[in-house]
Parts: C-alpha cells; sequence; structure tokens
C-alpha cells in the first residue's frame, strides 16, 4: 500500500467521515450509500451498496489497498468474501469510548495517519474532561428502535457515551446488546427520564407517536427529549461535537 495515497474503501458511515479528517481526500474511492458526511465529499464518491449488503463485485474492481469494515456495521459473511477475493480488510470492533480511541489509533496507522489519528484522539480527550458530570447520574431509557422497542446495555458504544455525558442507563445489565424493553419495562427499572436519538429509529419523525406511549407508561413530558442519532452512536471525527451534544441533552433534563 502507498502510505501517502491509498486507495480506500469504506462501508462503515462514521470511519468514512473520519477518513475525509484524516485529510484523505483523495484516497477514499469508494463508500456505501449510508455514507453521508462530509456531504459535499462523500457525494463525489462511488457508491458500493450499503452497511448489510455491500457489492463485493464492484469492491473488488474498484481495486482498493483496503476496505474499512466494522464487527457491528458489516455481516461477517461479506467480510470472509471481501478477504476471499484478496482484498486486505481493517475491523473494528467499537463497544466503548475507551475502544474507540483504539480504534482511531489503529486506523491512523492502518492508513498512514497517525498523526492524525492522534490529534483526533487528543480531542476527544479534551471534550470528556470538559463534559465531566457533577452530580449523579440521571437514570434514563435510550431506545434505539420501536415497534418492537429496543435499547442498548453496557456492550454497546452509545451506552458509554450516555454514562459519560451523565445519565445512568437503566437496561445496561440486561443481556445481549439491543435487547427489548418497553417503555413500562423502563419505568419499573428505574428511569425517570427518556432521550430518543433520531437514529437509527426517526424518533424526530414520530415523536407524537412515541411520546403517547412513553407517557402512558408514566414517563413525565417534560422529561422527553430528542437527542442527536450521530451523536451518539457515531464514533470518530463526530465524536468530540457527539460527546458535548449528548451531555448538553443529559443536563437539560435536571437531576
Amino acid at each position: 500500500m502507498d502510505k501517502d495515497h491509498p486507495r480506500l474503501v469504506s462501508l462503515v458511515p462514521s470511519w468514512t467521515e473520519t477518513l475525509f479528517a484524516f485529510g484523505l481526500d483523495q484516497s477514499v474511492i469508494g463508500a456505501t450509500r449510508f455514507c453521508v458526511h462530509p456531504r459535499e465529499l462523500v457525494a463525489k464518491v462511488e457508491k458500493v451498496g450499503g452497511t448489510k449488503d455491500p457489492d463485493v463485485a464492484r469492491i473488488v474492481a474498484l481495486r482498493p489497498d483496503l476496505v474499512v469494515c466494522d464487527h457491528e456495521e458489516q455481516r461477517q459473511e461479506d467480510v470472509e468474501a471481501l478477504r476471499a477475493a484478496g482484498l486486505q480488510v481493517w475491523l473494528s470492533d467499537v463497544r466503548s469510548v475507551d475502544g474507540s480511541l483504539r480504534e482511531i489509533a489503529s486506523l491512523g496507522r492502518a492508513v498512514g495517519r497517525e498523526d492524525a489519528a492522534a490529534a483526533l484522539v487528543e480531542r476527544i480527550e479534551a471534550a470528556l474532561a470538559e463534559i465531566r458530570p457533577a452530580g449523579p447520574p440521571v437514570p434514563v431509557y435510550c431506545p434505539i428502535w420501536r415497534r418492537p422497542w429496543m435499547t442498548p446495555t453496557r456492550d454497546t458504544y452509545s451506552h458509554h457515551v450516555l454514562a459519560m455525558a451523565g445519565a445512568r442507563n437503566v437496561f445496561a445489565d440486561a443481556p445481549g446488546r439491543y435487547p427489548e424493553r418497553a417503555p413500562a419495562q423502563a419505568r419499573e427499572a428505574g428511569a425517570t427520564a427518556a432521550l430518543l436519538p433520531t437514529e437509527p429509529y426517526p424518533f424526530h419523525e414520530k415523536l407524537a407517536l412515541a411520546r403517547e406511549e412513553l407517557v402512558a407508561a408514566g414517563f413525565d413530558p417534560a422529561r422527553i427529549l430528542v437527542v442527536d442519532g450521530e451523536a451518539l452512536t457515531w464514533y470518530g471525527a463526530r465524536e468530540p461535537e457527539g460527546l458535548r451534544a449528548v451531555a448538553d441533552a443529559v443536563a437539560r433534563l435536571g437531576p
């Protein structure tokens, strides 16, 4: 691989944005249709399918030096197909904020941008120091889907973002990574507030329906807030501002 001008295909939206933040504008030659940031740059990149259904043949035809994947974003069979085709795959597995820092450094090494990666890690660490909450954590319910209602556990990046922001995920210790837990169960578990992310489920577009179910379960309407889904789930380049945005949302809930 030419570390000055590597040919890169990214199948992970947050890593795609991060590669551009590393200054690799001319190196990213393929991305998924869900890779939307930075908008003006990614619009010029060839699309190679989705995160769960990448077009392996099209990716092979692009002759990339490296394909950037993630354990949660990509199916194992697609990763194996890319490797079987002779492509080098970099595979992340981000399940915490600390884990994101390690993977940012690893990606920087893989694409020859160690300094840019180190600078990003420093910005994230500065954001973490800035948002450190002073009071007790707010018990929250943070669903990522509706019908069925699903929520993250401590084995997810979003859980750790919530924790850093001053929230206590009431389903932190539930089994699995995204178990089904309805609003009534959240109230029983001690949740006093609900944070509704804008993705993957568009709670901001269906807020009235979601709010109705939450209020029926006993949530105070004043303590039901929408939070930027990208801030909650996108690691990498968006992480410093994402951490601040989630911390601001939690702070607005009050004690």
